[in-house]
């Protein structure tokens, strides 16, 4: 089990969500949040800051 949402993959992307009693307002919000991450490419970020580090 995951911690919290989240976006992932790189060529095939997705989004994790927490198994919880989420009414339809929070479950919007909840996508809405991680879509936001996507568009702005914070994961291609994420992984140049990661290979920077190596």
């Amino acid at each position: 089990m995951i911690p919290s949402p989240m976006c992932f993959g790189f060529l095939k992307k997705g989004i994790y969500i927490t198994i919880e009693d989420l009414t339809e307002e929070e479950l919007e919000m909840l996508f809405r949040h991680e879509l936001y991450h996507y568009k702005r490419q914070d994961l291609f970020y994420k992984f140049l800051l990661l290979l920077e580090h190596i």
